[in-house]
């Protein structure tokens, strides 16, 4: 009995010593993947950029296949330009040049999805960076999203809503904020000013905008949403375009210079931890990867700890690797980089679990009736 005791405990022993020899020689054990918030049923749509416009998104609960594609503005001719050179998610990001072509108006019309068909209360998140003033305009108002109905008359004119970069006279001060406005307001409701976000430069901002159903509220760089404006939502009815950046009349050049990645818009009324895990991870999850627990984020050595090819700058080294073992780093992304870290996003808990669902088996309510397909204008908007 001894002897077989003696023999047991040697076995044990070399298990022990192979499990320490792979943990000390660097060998990576296998995680997985984090839940990709823009496949959700939540999701309204979702686009990456990466050499096309194209919705992303398998979630079906809003746009029908195809629908919310970006491809080309009313009466213009060409493609949206893709600039791989200066990305902040994936391979490409959109470039804006801050005139009439476009990249300065990338839209589709009579989007219902994006428009009347879109949920009663959301919250949008974008990558942008605004390089340099746009000199070329009389107009102080370049707006970098903008969903509202600038065509109509009457009850149902300037529904919508749309956020924006005030290019403050010629000072290389900017501020930020969002701005709707309801059937038969005579005036925009705008959230309040955040000072300082957008001096032109090469960095990258990450903004959040959140409709809850009575408030409209904006925050930049994963802070906490601001107190907001509390006004009803006026739905664009479809007669002017979604999108990606405003310019306020054809001929004044009054667009946002600079790029702008990975749109999303999804039916979740976000908290900031969540909006903190986006900005850190991405919408689809590729900068993060889970330990093999499924709830804390992986330790890493280098970027193909976090899931192999495609994950560059997944592996944050300003946060060293506790699970399933120490390491360098920890498969966390943006988390705490290129900007002042607000409160609430400065540590890898405040992330939450790796593995996380955004809405899980509850789908948000469907629109009251089937998408409808997507529509291309021959006449230029009216302003």
């Amino acid at each position: 009995m001894s002897q077989l005791l003696a023999k047991s405990m040697i076995a044990l022993c070399a298990v022990l010593a192979v499990v320490l020899a792979a943990s000390t020689s660097g060998a990576q054990i296998t995680g997985s993947a984090p839940v990709n918030w823009g496949d959700d049923p939540a999701t309204v749509a979702l686009w990456t950029f990466n050499g096309n416009a194209n919705n992303v998104s398998n979630s079906r609960t809003y746009c029908a296949a195809g629908e919310a594609d970006l491809t080309r503005h009313v009466g213009q001719q060409g493609g949206l330009t893709f600039d791989s050179n200066n990305r902040q998610e994936g391979s490409a990001s959109v470039r804006l040049d801050g005139g009439t072509t476009l990249a300065a108006q990338s839209s589709i019309n009579n989007t219902r999805c994006l428009r009347t068909g879109s949920p009663n209360q959301w919250t949008m998140t974008w990558w942008m960076r605004n390089t340099a003033l746009n000199t070329n305009t009389s107009s102080p108002f370049p707006m970098i999203i903008f969903n509202r109905d600038e065509a109509a008359v009457g009850s149902t004119a300037l529904n919508g809503f749309y956020v924006t970069y005030i290019n403050d006279g010629g000072s290389t001060e900017g501020r930020t904020y969002a701005c709707t406005r309801a059937p038969n307001d005579s005036s925009d409701s705008c959230t309040p000013f955040i000072a300082g976000a957008f001096a032109p430069s090469a960095s990258w901002h990450f903004g959040a905008v959140q409709y809850d159903g009575s408030a409209l509220k904006y925050a930049l760089d994963g802070a906490a949403f601001g107190g907001g404006v509390t006004h009803r939502l006026g739905k664009n009815p479809g007669t002017y375009p979604f999108q990606l950046s405003h310019i306020v009349a054809p001929g004044n050049q009054s667009g946002v210079i600079g790029n702008e990645d990975e749109v999303w818009w999804t039916a979740a009324v976000l908290n900031q931890q969540q909006i903190c895990r986006v900005r850190s991870v991405g919408v689809q999850g590729a900068l993060g990867w889970c330990a093999p627990d499924g709830m804390h984020w992986m330790a890493c050595d280098t970027d193909a700890d976090c899931g192999g090819a495609g994950h560059a700058g997944a592996c944050n080294t300003a946060f060293p690797g506790v699970y399933p073992q120490a390491r360098k780093g920890t498969c966390v992304g943006h988390l705490g980089t290129g900007v002042s870290v607000p409160a609430g996003c400065k540590v890898v808990a405040d992330l939450g679990p790796c593995n996380a669902n955004l809405t899980g088996s509850v789908p948000p309510p469907p629109p009251d009736s089937p998408p409808t397909p997507p529509k291309l204008l021959d006449a230029a908007p009216i302003n």
